[in-house]
């Protein structure tokens, strides 16, 4: 799963420390990716431990994102199941940007939360059936998995081409 860092009015920003909390049941951080490339000349680490991802940068001179966009995308595995991410801006230094003088620049933080579904998995499968001309026929299957719907197809050369079926 891949959980996209967004901003808006990124102007100035010479360092910044985030903490991202996440469920563990259900989550587990992989890494990072699409790092924004105004940040590729500063110092930026990225780690995980208990249900969080930290994030820090910094640099000698302040970036500019002018008209917002993604900042970074993290990446996660998972099992099926729903959980959030939230950022913690209650504990001092966490969730944080900061110009080239050190001053704090205000930001506010959207949570949001994530749902794998279980993959599908078919049960039964139907069974192959010869009609003959104005005949007809059942077929039926049987699967698990979250979402499901069927789309019922002919083929009448092998294989090669298929047509759905009403």
């Amino acid at each position: 799963m891949i959980i996209p860092v967004n901003v808006t009015d990124f102007i100035g920003v010479a360092s910044f420390s985030l903490s991202l909390a996440y469920n563990a049941s259900v989550f587990t951080y992989s890494g990072y990716q699409n790092l924004h490339s105004t940040l590729a000349g500063g110092s930026f680490v990225a780690n995980a431990s208990g249900g969080k991802v930290f994030l820090t940068w910094s640099n000698i001179s302040a970036a500019t994102i002018p008209t917002g966009g993604l900042l970074i995308e993290l990446k996660f595995n998972s099992v099926p199941g729903t959980g959030s991410f939230t950022w913690d801006t209650q504990t001092p230094g966490n969730c944080e940007y900061a110009d080239i003088n050190g001053l704090v620049v205000y930001s506010t933080w959207n949570n949001g939360s994530g749902t794998v579904n279980s993959p599908p998995a078919i049960v039964t499968h139907p069974v192959n059936k010869t009609v003959y001309a104005s005949g007809s026929t059942n077929f039926s299957v049987s699967a698990t998995g979250t979402g499901l719907t069927y789309l019922w197809q002919i083929s009448t050369n092998g294989g090669s081409t298929w047509t759905n079926l009403t």
